[in-house]
C-alpha cells in the first residue's frame, strides 16, 4: 500500500502561483485526513501568499494551528491509511 503524506512543501517552486497551488493541496489534504503540515521558507512570495490567504481559512472551516498543538490534539492517532484501528503501535 502506498504511503500517504500529511506534509506539503509550499515553496519548492518559489512563485506565488505555485505556492498558492501547494496551499490548496494542503487544504485538500487537511480536509481528507483531518490535518496537514505545511513547510516553507520566509521567501517574500511565500509570505505574500500566506498573508493574503490565511485570513480566509476560518471561513472555509480550516483552523491554522501551531504544530505543537496539532501533535497534542492528534496525539498518536493515525490517518485512515496508517496504523491499526486508528492508532500507531
Amino acid at each position: 500500500m502506498a504511503s500517504v503524506s500529511r506534509d506539503v512543501f509550499l515553496d519548492d517552486e518559489p512563485t506565488e502561483t505555485a505556492i498558492f497551488t501547494q496551499l490548496q493541496t494542503a487544504i485538500s489534504l487537511a480536509r481528507k485526513q483531518g490535518s496537514a503540515v505545511m513547510i516553507g521558507h520566509p521567501y517574500p512570495q511565500t509570505l505574500a501568499v500566506l498573508e493574503r490567504e490565511l485570513p480566509k481559512l476560518k471561513a472555509q472551516g480550516i483552523d491554522w494551528i501551531d504544530i505543537k498543538l496539532m501533535i497534542s490534539v492528534r496525539g498518536n492517532r493515525a490517518t485512515a491509511a496508517h496504523g491499526k484501528d486508528g492508532v500507531y503501535r
